[in-house]
């Protein structure tokens, strides 16, 4: 997005350039692309977030300049909330634990033993036997299957209490 697109003139200075950094992260998620595999194959992390953020950090300026401060604090918490979300699905999947070092040496560097290793990694990563609590609840999440009854305690215990001390 080139800055002569914006379709939205911002009434504060500091906002605006917060738009820009968020901005320039977002050109980023366009141009990289994060996986997690679970059960069901392999999941990209999206630049929706990122795009929510741009839009909520539009309107925050908007409150501010009505003098709607309660909004716009109610709209910092979701601001925080999207971004605390992202950095937590991000932190989990470059955290993925597919073969160790060492089960990657019981393969020669061989053209023919290549595509072993990669099919290998990935039924490590799908079935899920060495996933962490926080790979499994935010696999859950993904799946839209936190809200079942059943995970109840996984949504709550995992998606709140890891992502504090998963860093």
């Amino acid at each position: 997005m080139e800055l002569k697109d914006i379709s939205y003139n911002f009434k504060y200075k500091d906002i605006e350039n917060i738009w820009h950094i968020f901005n320039c992260l977002s050109n980023n998620t366009f141009s990289s692309i994060e996986l997690s595999y679970g059960k069901n194959g392999a999941n990209t992390i999206s630049c929706e977030t990122m795009m929510s953020v741009l839009k909520t950090i539009e309107v925050i300026d908007f409150c501010c300049d009505r003098n709607a401060y309660s909004d716009g604090y109610t709209l910092i918490r979701k601001f925080r909330d999207d971004l605390m979300q992202y950095l937590f699905i991000l932190n989990v999947i470059q955290n993925k634990h597919g073969l160790s070092d060492k089960e990657f040496q019981e393969y020669p560097l061989e053209p023919e033993f290549i595509l072993k290793v990669i099919n290998k990694n990935i039924e490590i990563l799908i079935n899920g036997e060495r996933k962490l609590k926080a790979e499994l609840a935010m696999e859950k999440w993904i799946y839209d299957e936190l809200d079942n009854l059943e995970n109840i305690k996984d949504r709550k215990n995992s998606l709140v209490h890891l992502s504090i001390n998963h860093t």
